[in-house]
């Protein structure tokens, strides 16, 4: 299987892991009463992935530029 089909494989069973796992809301007998916020809850964890990435990206740049200074470099 391609490296890219395994990305999304387990990216998929941790979404369903975090679906099936949804915090729940009890009153005080102890009784479920709701669900906690899942797609918040998933959205915070797709947005803290995102930055990692951009902060590598630019992190990535700076290197290049001091590795290799003569490169051509777009307008």
């Amino acid at each position: 299987m391609p490296r890219p089909a395994w990305a999304l494989v387990i990216q998929g069973i941790w979404a369903a892991y975090s679906f099936c796992h949804a915090p729940s809301k009890t009153d005080s007998a102890g009784n479920v009463t709701g669900y906690g916020n899942l797609y918040g809850n998933l959205l915070d964890y797709v947005i803290s992935a995102a930055l990692i990435f951009y902060v590598l990206t630019i992190i990535g740049i700076f290197l290049l530029r001091r590795k290799q200074p003569h490169v051509e470099r777009p307008l």
